[in-house]
């Protein structure tokens, strides 16, 4: 969204005054010409006194109430002037000075429409008159009036202009939000002006702007600031367009360079501490807002910006504090809801996060992000209706809304729809084909299917747009794991615990890769890593069981297997593997203990009835043995005869 930026126009004000060249002998007309004389000299009410003797005199003297009407105008007795202005149109209606000058004194009175009926009365008798058509153009901007103003300047411009006229051209049309004419006429008043004119450049730079030539008014604003630097206006608006195009430092040196000028220009300390914020100058912003709120202690944007900093920082109940006090100032304001609603969002207290983005967009319906994380609170929650409802409702809004498409992606993934799901990835793609994210879930998408060549080729296009994309690394092992290819696997998997060192499946993954391999104590090294983060991941703990079991230490396996079950009491295969370590120490009554659990829970597993008959046999209960070993069988006989072995598990996102 642009910024507004504001911006001020210049008009000049021709003033025309009739001095009569009448000579006549008397009284009347020394008072006259002496009055002539102290006007010339500008001391008008002196000026005023003769000319009102001169009337006196003669009230019949040539054009005395026009050059009375005169000098009171320029002596600021402004009724008085148009009282005479009207006496001098009564006796010669036709001279359109006289005409001009009353509409002179009604616009300084600020009765416009009056003024426009006596400028057009004297162009109507004097159409090469050119003030006439620019104080109309005047009348009209101050009215509010552009399409009227662009007329009369138009026509003052056809006549005799100079760069004033281009200028207030440019003005008019501007306000008619005509830009580029407005440009071209700006740019015609800037090659006539007699020397360079900052007020030039910086009506260029903002008709520039309202084109999106954001080069160009970055140019005109430079060289308005170089020719007056203490217009702190163009310099704020020049920080303002280096902020759009993401030149923070130099926006932040010309907000300096206002604040130096004016330390009390609030939006130029606003959007100093924003940049701040922005750049992780976390202490620094709370500062600048802090010197807002010391004179200004109920300012909302200072608030809201301190909630927004604290926010950063992870000072939530500051933040909330901040953002409540902005709440109760501002209670209509979307953007502070807004805030809230992602400072509870972030704690996890996403029933409090739901609330503040609804009533975000009740006061903003077009308010797409709040929209989009109510989709995320419901998406989190597997509300997958609502959560879809809310994503369509943002894509309503704001159809290039990217991460909405992904996500709508994932949720019909998540219900099994998996042409949905691509249809939605593959339209977040068209809008984005740069974006790391997409190519990773496609990946995901594809290796579902059991398409590796094409998962694989997704997840290594997101490498590429994104090298510190960990996750992806992880993706890509997974792919070579699954076709057992063990030693790229390897690879990628410590690719991605080369960018996150705590990625838990990776972890998981390595080891695993590292045992396929035959590297137990490497396999086990990782194991022992991701214990070290998550103490209770099953998946580590059995595996670690497993390979000290093997390597001899039963001791050790047999306390890991009982962590494990802890945990996870009906852990089938831990209570199996412990009552054969129990077996292998010839304790027999422990082994019984486990696998007659394990055969409770799992009953249909041949392994287990063949343990348990090992194990009746070895202690000589020949029956319980073979009753055994004859379930096992059977359990054999019906199993699929080409059983797969078990996949490591899809990648992630």
């Amino acid at each position: 969204m642009k910024r507004q930026i504001a911006w001020s126009m210049i008009v000049s004000i021709f003033f025309s005054c009739l001095l009569s060249s009448h000579a006549m002998a008397g009284k009347a007309s020394t008072h006259a010409n002496l009055g002539r004389t102290r006007y010339l000299m500008q001391r008008y009410a002196e000026a005023v006194s003769q000319f009102q003797q001169a009337a006196e005199a003669d009230p019949e003297y040539p054009g005395i109430f026009g050059l009375l009407g005169a000098a009171q105008f320029q002596a600021g007795q402004l009724d008085a002037s148009v009282d005479s202005f009207k006496k001098q149109i009564a006796r010669t209606p036709d001279i359109a000075s006289h005409h001009l000058n009353l509409g002179l004194a009604y616009m300084k009175k600020r009765l416009y429409e009056k003024a426009i009926s006596s400028f057009q009365k004297a162009a109507e008798l004097a159409p090469q008159e050119i003030d006439a058509f620019r104080n109309l153009g005047n009348c009209h901007i101050a009215l509010g009036q552009p399409d009227l103003a662009v007329d009369a300047w138009r026509k003052a411009v056809a006549l005799t202009a100079s760069w004033k006229d281009h200028y207030n051209l440019g003005t008019a049309l501007f306000r008619q939000k005509s830009y580029r004419e407005a440009l071209r006429q700006y740019e015609k008043a800037l090659e006539l002006a007699p020397e360079k004119n900052p007020a030039i450049h910086s009506a260029l730079a903002k008709a520039a702007y309202e084109l999106d030539m954001t080069d160009l008014a970055m140019q005109h604003y430079r060289q308005a600031a170089l020719l007056d630097p203490t217009d702190v206006d163009t310099v704020y608006e020049l920080g303002l367009i280096y902020e759009m195009k993401q030149l923070f430092e130099e926006a932040e040196t010309e907000f300096k360079i206002v604040l130096r000028q004016d330390p009390g220009h609030l939006p130029a300390r606003l959007r100093l501490a924003e940049i701040m914020v922005e750049s992780g100058r976390i202490d620094h912003a709370l500062k600048e807002y802090g010197t807002i709120l010391e004179t200004a202690p109920d300012n909302t944007e200072a608030l809201l910006g301190i909630g927004v900093a604290l926010i950063k920082k992870g000072d939530f109940s500051k933040a909330t504090e901040h953002l409540l006090r902005a709440e109760t100032l501002s209670p209509d304001r979307s953007d502070i809801r807004f805030q809230m609603a992602l400072c509870y969002d972030i704690q996890g207290r996403y029933e409090d996060a739901a609330l503040q983005y609804s009533r975000a967009v009740e006061i903003d319906p077009g308010l797409a992000e709040a929209y989009f994380n109510l989709g995320v609170l419901h998406d989190r929650g597997n509300e997958l209706e609502k959560a879809e409802k809310y994503y369509l409702k943002t894509l309503e809004l704001e159809p290039d809304f990217v991460d909405a498409y992904n996500n709508l992606g994932a949720l019909h993934e998540k219900r099994g729809e998996a042409r949905k799901a691509l249809e939605n990835y593959e339209k977040a793609l068209e809008l984005a084909p740069e974006n790391a994210q997409v190519h990773n879930n496609i990946g995901v998408l594809r290796f579902k299917e059991g398409s590796y060549a094409n998962a694989f080729a997704s997840f290594r296009r997101a490498v590429e747009l994104d090298p510190w994309f960990s996750q992806a690394y992880f993706n890509m092992g997974a792919v070579f794991e699954a076709q057992n290819e063990h030693f790229q696997a390897e690879e990628a998997y410590r690719n991605a615990l080369r960018l996150d060192p705590a990625h838990r499946k990776a972890l998981l993954g390595l080891a695993r890769t590292l045992r396929a391999t035959g590297d137990r104590q490497g396999a086990l090294e990782f194991y022992e890593k991701l214990l070290a983060i998550d103490p209770g991941n099953t998946d580590a703990l059995f595996s670690k069981a497993e390979i000290l079991a093997a390597d001899g230490r039963l001791d050790l396996a047999a306390k890991t297997y009982e962590f494990l079950l802890k945990n996870a009491p009906d852990h089938v295969d831990a209570l199996n593997n412990l009552g054969v370590i129990f077996y292998r120490k010839k304790v027999y009554d422990e082994a019984l203990r486990y696998l007659a659990r394990a055969e409770a829970l799992a009953g249909d597993r041949a392994d287990i009835h063949n343990n348990l008959g090992t194990l009746y046999m070895e202690t000589g209960n020949f029956q319980a043995a073979e009753s055994q070993f004859e379930t096992a069988l059977e359990i054999e006989r019906a199993a699929a005869p080409d059983a797969e072995p078990a996949s490591p598990g899809p990648p992630t996102r």
